[in-house]
């Protein structure tokens, strides 16, 4: 959920938020200067589904996880947010998460939100481009898993 529709492409924080609107996530973003004024409408637009837009966007998973990171919280130019994620992580060592899935009829579909959770409960104890680099790379591979198994569940059908 994109809160406040396309100023949340400005202000990651917000894109975050709809993704993973969870008390922590709350005390992060208060802990970066969000009043609560501001919290409260966040959360009244993501509770409500009111001014939101949808969205499924890769790009947007990837300003969340800048914005998570405290990388880039304000976004100046198309695309930046991820720009700067993936610079965080070049100095970084990417390892695979464990991933979530979730099965939808006939499709299988990566669970950003659990990256993005993964992601938060790192940031106690593991360098900013570790994340970063981490993030991206299970990212990758678990939307590239999640393509390839219906192209397998076709493949096992037409088996006699």
């Amino acid at each position: 959920m994109m809160p406040g529709g396309d100023l949340s492409t400005k202000y990651p924080e917000r894109m975050l938020y709809g993704i993973l609107p969870e008390e922590e996530t709350a005390a992060l973003l208060a802990a970066r200067g969000w009043d609560a004024t501001a919290l409260a409408v966040l959360e009244k637009q993501v509770k409500q589904r009111f001014n939101v837009t949808l969205s499924s966007s890769t790009g947007r998973v990837l300003d969340a996880a800048a914005a998570l990171l405290g990388v880039c919280r304000e976004r100046t130019f198309d695309g930046e947010p991820a720009q700067v994620l993936e610079t965080t992580a070049v100095p970084g060592t990417a390892t695979l998460w464990d991933r979530e899935f979730i099965q939808d009829n006939e499709r299988t579909i990566l669970s950003t939100s659990a990256l993005l959770r993964e992601a938060f409960s790192r940031m106690k104890y593991e360098r900013t481009a570790d994340i970063a680099a981490s993030f991206q790379r299970t990212l990758a591979t678990g939307i590239a898993r999640s393509l390839s198994w219906p192209q397998k569940r076709k493949a096992i059908r037409k088996l006699p």
